[in-house]
């Protein structure tokens, strides 16, 4: 993956994080109230049981199994047809029917349910009510999660991560106006109200984007064939929901209060793995497509980078959770009803629970290959057996440690389940699909482990004096603080690459916020064939010796002309004040004759775009001279040369209005193609004749590029994949270069051939 995608990724994953961040905090208001009004007891333990519908409807209907099922069937829809309405009319119906059926059923059987999950209950009456209220989140929540895939497939984030601030917003309404005449029933009642506004809210910008379907009633059969799918899914996401029956279960008989105690503690532990969570939202429709199209290497790349990066994240947030578990759950929850008992029983569980905070960053990023690459069967029941097995080490491991630990074994238990199963999709994806060094990613996580255990060790002592010395919401801010410094400084010295990165990227958006930076859009030259032409009339020749003179007068001003790839690259760093773009257009013969040696003579690189379908050919889309195309050696030769290869598309066609499937030929088709023959993937694409819209953006993103170039771009448009370019001629010499150096930016946008 490269710099540029990574950054695309982090700026979504950060704006999604935004969003879910003010249904998280609202989740923590939620939660507060729950406990200043409850407390923790025997109600609010027979409402945590009703609760229990809709946190194994979440990841089974929603978030988990059926995003999971969903995803890659969106993406191969629109790999071939561009659009999902269809896909949509012939779907919904059914799953809706399936959907209803589940929530009739639950609500018919709840007292068994209440029985089973919870045989020790104090009040099973009020749970059973509660159950039969809740079952409602199960149609809601799985029509919600249809609709948060087909958005998300489409690339359209924002407005699927509100559906967090609406569930909740359901909730904390109905505890505040009903909770003096309903009690704690009315916490279950705003559950399943919650439930339905994250459907309502997702609606118009679900009609905006996918439209309305053409609803079919009449079963579709290849769907309820890829509905068998569902079933590993299920099997692996019901596996890891069991996790929490066998602590309510076990936990019903221990003292009224306990499991309310485990589900504070795992609030609380949940909430570094925000990040993960959004980086698997913002990833999954990106690896989908890439496992569907079949490219593997670029499938392996993007996993392992997520991997390493996640883990990196999530250590130090581990390891602040078990040094200030007290003054967390203190500032959180101690209040009403929730007093300091309570406090110290959360805080011991939330330390435990912290253990398995590294394991369940690692599941939510090893299981997207295992069920993207359909083709490869063993991998579809894999994540189930694997489930199943950290579901057995969590029974073994909690039976053992309840009667020493009590409610802290069943903490132990959950970690420890949960990290076994990390482990086996590692190595499980690593097995069926070589997608990960497991070398590489062990050292990482040894690393970050040593640097957020150096920072945590300092950390401790600090947050205690302060603790006892101020407030502790003080505490904990400044002991926050101080742990990101000193785990930041810890990790450069340790060598760990993610964190450079990240230091390297605030620095240089640091230095752009005060000026100092080279701003957007980077400088890059336009060329295209370096030959003499007595009648140039597309303008499209510039004579080896003009080219010369115009090396030699960039070199004599300090710049130094290399490829896109190395410019953004050392832009990223912070270094690319002296350097300048070089880009050749079309692959023309002369390059490798004419232009290349002049380039090594100042030691120069460049990028060159290749019309990959007419290598060996000549330049058929003009109406001027021919000029001959580099063929497949002498290409091999001038990337054996250090130049770097892009695509200029399958043959060289305007993009802008193209169909779906043209479209996707000439971007991506031309990338496989030149990637085949070159051995590497190719990172950079080239738009012909400058023509782009947002389809061919959107086509260059997801075809796995790092860049765009372009020609006249308008500043507001500007960005990766829609790069401007100054366009170089036979006129210009030291004067015009001059001008075009100074004014490069409003030159790029108004100026330039379209070639």
């Amino acid at each position: 993956m490269s710099m540029q995608q990574r950054q695309g990724l982090l700026r979504t994953t950060v704006l999604v994080a935004g969003i879910t961040s003010v249904g998280t905090l609202l989740g923590f208001i939620r939660d507060l109230i729950i406990a200043r009004y409850f407390g923790a007891s025997g109600e609010t333990d027979a409402f945590l049981i009703a609760w229990t519908i809709p946190e194994t409807a979440g990841p089974l209907v929603m978030e988990g199994s059926m995003l999971l099922l969903l995803m890659p069937l969106f993406a191969r829809e629109l790999e071939e047809k561009g659009s999902l309405r269809e896909f949509v009319g012939r779907s919904l119906v059914p799953i809706t029917t399936i959907l209803l059926l589940c929530t009739v059923t639950i609500a018919l059987t709840a007292p068994w349910l209440v029985e089973a999950l919870a045989p020790g209950l104090a009040m099973p009456e009020l749970a059973t009510r509660s159950v039969r209220t809740t079952a409602l989140t199960v149609v809601f929540l799985g029509l919600c999660g249809y609709t948060m895939a087909a958005l998300r497939a489409r690339h359209v984030f924002g407005i699927t991560a509100t559906v967090y601030t609406a569930y909740n917003i359901g909730i904390i309404g109905a505890i505040l106006c009903l909770q003096g005449r309903l009690g704690v029933y009315s916490a279950a009642f705003g559950v399943a109200v919650g439930s339905a506004l994250m459907l309502l809210v997702q609606l118009p910008s679900y009609l905006r984007h996918i439209g309305p379907p053409a609803l079919r009633l009449r079963p579709d059969r290849e769907l309820l064939a890829s509905l068998v799918a569902f079933v590993p899914l299920s099997l692996f996401t019901l596996g890891r929901q069991a996790q929490v029956y066998i602590e309510r279960f076990l936990g019903s008989s221990l003292d009224p209060g306990a499991i309310s105690h485990l589900n504070y503690a795992a609030k609380v532990g949940q909430v570094p793995m925000l990040l993960a969570s959004m980086v698997a939202v913002v990833a999954f429709p990106s690896v989908a497509r890439t496992a569907v199209a079949g490219r593997l290497e670029d499938l392996r790349r993007m996993i392992h980078r997520y991997a390493r990066v996640m883990a990196v994240l999530i250590l130090p947030a581990m390891a602040f959770l078990i040094i200030a578990a007290s003054e967390m759950v203190g500032v959180l929850f101690e209040r009403g009803a929730f007093g300091p008992a309570d406090t110290a029983a959360t805080a011991s569980i939330l330390r435990i629970y912290a253990l398995g905070l590294l394991g369940q960053t690692l599941v939510n990023i090893a299981v997207l290959p295992l069920f993207s690459i359909r083709h490869l069967r063993p991998t579809a029941w894999y994540p189930g057996r694997a489930a199943l097995a950290g579901l057995v080490v969590t029974l073994v491991v909690s039976l053992a440690a309840l009667p020493f630990l009590g409610v802290q074994g069943l903490a132990a238990g959950n970690a420890a389940g949960i990290s076994v199963l990390a482990l086996l999709l590692l190595r499980g994806t690593d097995k069926y699909i070589g997608l990960l060094d497991v070398g590489a990613m062990r050292a990482v996580v040894l690393r970050a482990l040593l640097a957020a255990g150096a920072a945590a060790a300092c950390c401790f002592a600090l947050i205690q004096f302060l603790a006892a010395r101020t407030a502790a919401l003080l505490a904990l801010s400044l002991g926050a603080l101080v742990m990101g410094v000193l785990y930041l400084a810890a990790g450069r010295l340790l060598g760990i690459s993610e964190i450079e990165e990240l230091i390297g990227s605030a620095r240089e958006r640091w230095r752009r916020d005060r000026g100092d930076a080279l701003h957007p859009p980077p400088p890059v030259l336009m060329y295209h064939s370096i030959a003499r032409m007595d009648e140039d009339l597309n303008h499209v020749c510039v004579s080896p010796e003009r080219f010369a003179q115009q090396l030699d007068w960039l070199h004599r001003n300090g710049l130094r002309g290399v490829s896109i790839r190395e410019l953004c690259q050392a832009r990223e760093r912070g270094a690319a004040s002296r350097l300048v773009g070089l880009t050749f257009d079309d692959g023309y013969q002369d390059f490798l004759t004419s232009a290349l040696p002049i380039l090594e003579r100042y030691g120069f690189t460049a990028t060159l775009f290749i019309v990959a379908g007419l290598l060996g050919g000549e330049n058929e889309w003009d109406d001027g001279p021919r000029l001959p195309l580099l063929n497949t050696d002498e290409l091999r030769e001038v990337r054996a040369r250090g130049i770097e290869i892009g695509s200029h598309g399958l043959s060289h066609v305007r993009l802008t209005g193209l169909d779906h499937a043209t479209l996707r030929r000439e971007v991506q088709d031309s990338r496989e193609l030149l990637s085949g023959l070159l051995g590497e993937p190719v990172g950079g694409f080239c738009y012909p004749y400058g023509s782009l819209d947002v389809p061919a953006i959107r086509a260059v993103q997801e075809a796995g590029y790092a860049y765009g170039c372009g020609v006249k771009v308008p500043s507001a448009s500007v960005s990766m994949f829609s790069l401007p370019r100054t366009h170089v001629g036979e006129r210009d010499g030291h004067l015009r270069l001059t001008v075009k150096r100074h004014l490069y930016g409003p030159y790029a946008q108004t100026v330039g051939r379209h070639r």
